[in-house]
């Protein structure tokens, strides 16, 4: 029997097919997980870090913005798109505990991240808009460049041990970064 499909709503849609293909406890055992590491993360220091209030109101001067930005585009931001494919890749583990196809549900809505990472804009009738320069990482290292930033500073900086560290997870987590 062939399935309905609501290519209007791709969000919506692959969270409920999701939620069908387990049976209610999992589903259940699942959300439950999510609100855990959810209350973590509001529980976690950073999420309250005085840094956050500081820096939006611009207490910071440039050197220490351009420590800041190359910190976070060391930790994250070089390599967040690269996990967020290799989470794509690894949904292929779904597969041998539930029904043939059940990965794509998890692979829509990490492909809608990628989408908006990459810098993709809603489908016109033309097809697909997007340019690479309105990825994340290419407008990160416009704001590199903004806070004068050079390539040269970029290549010499040497990140520190927690930006390292940071880095190393996704490498620990994917087995290829």
């Amino acid at each position: 029997m062939r399935q309905e499909y609501d290519i209007a709503n791709p969000r919506q849609c692959s969270v409920a097919r999701m939620q069908a293909s387990l049976d209610a406890a999992d589903w259940h055992r699942n959300l439950e997980f999510i609100e855990g590491v959810k209350a973590e993360i509001r529980a976690h220091p950073v999420a309250s870090n005085p840094m956050i209030g500081l820096l939006n109101r611009g207490a910071f001067g440039l050197q220490a913005l351009q420590q800041i930005h190359l910190e976070y585009r060391h930790a994250i931001v070089q390599t967040f798109t690269d996990a967020l494919l290799v989470a794509q890749l690894e949904t292929r583990q779904l597969e041998p505990r539930l029904k043939p196809g059940s990965k794509m549900a998890a692979r829509t809505l990490l492909t809608l991240n990628c989408l908006d990472e990459f810098g993709f804009q809603k489908p016109s009738s033309a097809g697909y808009r997007a340019d690479p320069i309105c990825a994340h990482y290419p407008l990160y290292e416009q704001v590199m460049e903004d806070l004068k930033i050079t390539p040269q500073m970029r290549r010499d900086y040497v990140p520190s041990d927690i930006a390292q560290a940071t880095r190393g997870l996704w490498r620990k987590v994917s087995g290829v970064l």
